[in-house]
């Protein structure tokens, strides 16, 4: 039994592909991503950076979730799933969002914001800025947060292997309206001497699911 792959996805047709849905030199990118979806992909997660950057230019930014789970308490439960780790700003096992947000973490020059739970990564000429106001117990989605940054700036999101009920900028709106229904959240920090210490993080995510939903369909706001 052998199997074939019809199509090899270069950076040069990920940057023609990235072109012509409007991304253009300069752009302030929030990309949420989805390695495994995206097809055989010649180089991997590097190749999809390499074109990234490429589209937006030494003028450009780009922004990736880099995200983890430290919660012993979320929404009023326990956290019992094997998810739980604690948070520790140099451990990048840690990241759920998949591949492509640790390949940038690894680059040298990323810079990465301080947020225990909801921190972003990110390369180019506006993301420090992006990135440098957001602290470690912020609400993750406040006016310090990355989101707030790159709307200033006229940003686009973009989903590449991903779907668009990924969008965390809508909690951004959520939290722009001061919506009544984002609660708390109890998580674990490891502090460089290796101990342990719990704190809280007002205005949390994920809100009202019935407005973000799981998929397009379900969400209120897409609707």
């Amino acid at each position: 039994l052998s199997v074939e792959n019809p199509l090899t996805i270069t950076k040069d047709m990920f940057v023609e592909s990235l072109k012509k849905i409007g991304i253009k030199s300069g752009d302030v990118l929030l990309v949420h991503s989805g390695l495994s979806y995206m097809g055989h992909i010649a180089g991997g997660a590097e190749t999809v950076l390499d074109a990234l950057i490429e589209a937006v230019g030494e003028e450009g930014t780009l922004l990736l979730p880099a995200f983890t789970r430290p919660y012993i308490g979320f929404e009023g439960y326990v956290n019992r799933t094997r998810m739980y780790r604690p948070f520790a700003p140099e451990f990048f096992d840690n990241i759920n969002t998949g591949a492509i947000p640790k390949a940038l973490l690894y680059r040298e020059g990323t810079k990465r914001s301080a947020h225990a739970t909801h921190s972003w990564c990110g390369v180019g000429k506006m993301a420090d800025y992006c990135l440098s106001a957001q602290g470690c117990l912020d609400g993750p989605t406040s006016k310090n947060s990355p989101l707030e940054k790159a709307w200033e700036l006229g940003g686009k999101v973009l989903f590449i292997g991903s779907d668009i009920h990924s969008n965390t900028f809508l909690h951004y709106l959520e939290d722009k309206a001061n919506a009544p229904y984002l609660g708390s959240a109890t998580i674990k920090i490891k502090d460089a001497d290796g101990n342990l210490r719990t704190e809280t993080i007002t205005n949390h995510l994920p809100g009202h699911r019935s407005f973000y939903g799981y998929t397009p369909r379900e969400g209120k706001f897409y609707k």
